[in-house]
């Protein structure tokens, strides 16, 4: 999947990029700011062009010729693309990792030290503080483990001046800023995802801010802003019958596989009334301070089986919205509005390996769009595509 054809290829010059051709128009992955566009056939041949060192001018010249069109308006082509794109490159940035040397002079010995099992692996996690341990471990409370100390991985989470730092064992520390909270828990996850299914990280394609589930070994990715009832919809969806993958952070492989992510479900209040029917213990169980402003149930999964660490090949992406005046509608997308939806939920590794494997995977995979307020309504359009 990940070769390069003759509908893809990586350019390295001027401006770093690549590029996957479907149907006459071309996505475009710049380099340089980590961002996506889907262009046509004219202003992807000005783009390479531009790449490859050319003036406005030869262009404007190449342009005319090529497509046999009026020079006027192949400069005014030329001209106003070549000027976007400069913009462009001038004002956005890619978000880049930031590595520091490590932390001195504090007692980690005073950290709360939790000890997890992960497959066959311990894992031991560090955390400065309550705050910080907030943000993962009820989550994976679980698989705590309290019968051996020893562990091969470790990870120290703190907090200092206003900034998170994240240390992984063997790789240099990482730093993120105080409102980045969503982003050090990317992070943090895409490690534990890479020591359960031991994985390094440049075998990863994506990780979608998403629900996954799967049925009559067929996959479905479902990506949704927070707050949009991904969570309530898997859940309600494994009572009957299915296995969910995850239901909020979804792994997917360079070959566009996902992989299980063994956190708990986080439960909103209002989801409670829907689900104690299926799941009458969660009625009873406490709720849990995830962050200053939401209070949560979690919903744990079962133990973890050798069948649920098979990675499980995506071919369809659904996206989901409620709306209390629809009882139901499923729409096909076509797939440039798929990606365009898909990319807005998604962390895709930067990298032309895994960027060329992502937009041919995502041009592969059949894209829908689900409206509903009737439970039973939705089942049935959800069993009807998987």
């Amino acid at each position: 999947m990940t070769n390069i054809n003759k509908q893809s290829k990586a350019y390295t010059g001027k401006l770093p990029h690549v590029f996957y051709e479907y149907r006459n128009n071309f996505v475009v992955w710049i380099e340089s700011i980590n961002k996506y566009y889907i262009l046509n056939e004219l202003a992807w041949y000005i783009l390479v062009q531009y790449d490859l060192g050319r003036t406005e001018d030869e262009i404007m010249n190449q342009l005319s010729s090529s497509f046999r069109i009026p020079k006027l308006k192949a400069k005014f082509f030329t001209c106003e693309f070549c000027n976007k794109l400069m913009e462009i490159v001038k004002h956005e940035k890619a978000d880049v990792p930031r590595f520091v040397p490590d932390l001195q002079g504090i007692d980690t010995k005073k950290y709360t030290h939790k000890i997890y099992k992960l497959g066959n692996k311990n894992v031991k996690i560090s955390y400065q503080d309550e705050t910080l341990q907030r943000i993962l471990h009820p989550l994976f409370s679980q698989l705590e483990t309290f019968n051996n100390s020893s562990y091969k991985h470790s990870i120290t989470i703190s907090f200092h001046d206003k900034q998170y730092y994240l240390k992984v064992s063997g790789q240099k520390t990482e730093q993120f800023d105080e409102n980045q909270t969503d982003r050090l828990k990317g992070r943090l996850f895409i490690t534990i995802a890479s020591i359960l299914h031991k994985k390094a990280e440049q075998d990863w394609m994506m990780a979608g801010h998403a629900a996954a589930i799967t049925k009559n070994n067929k996959t479905i990715l479902i990506p949704a802003k927070s707050g949009s009832g991904k969570t309530t919809l898997a859940a309600i969806l494994k009572s009957q019958g299915c296995t969910v993958i995850s239901d909020d952070f979804v792994p997917l492989d360079i070959d566009g596989f996902a992989h299980y992510f063994p956190a708990a479900m986080s439960i909103k209040s209002g989801a409670v009334d829907i689900l104690k029917k299926s799941y009458p213990a969660l009625e009873s169980t406490p709720y849990q301070l995830q962050s200053r402003e939401k209070l949560v149930r979690y919903l744990v999964h079962g133990r973890m089986s050798d069948e649920d660490l098979v990675p499980r090949p995506v071919q369809t992406v659904l996206f989901v919205h409620y709306d209390p005046d629809v009882p139901c509608k499923l729409k096909r997308l076509v797939r440039f509005e798929g990606f365009n939806l898909l990319v807005q939920q998604s962390y895709i590794m930067p990298g032309q390996h895994s960027v060329l494997a992502f937009m041919q995977w995502s041009m592969s995979v059949k894209y829908y769009e689900l409206t509903y307020s009737n439970t039973e309504k939705m089942l049935q359009a959800i069993n009807s595509i998987l």
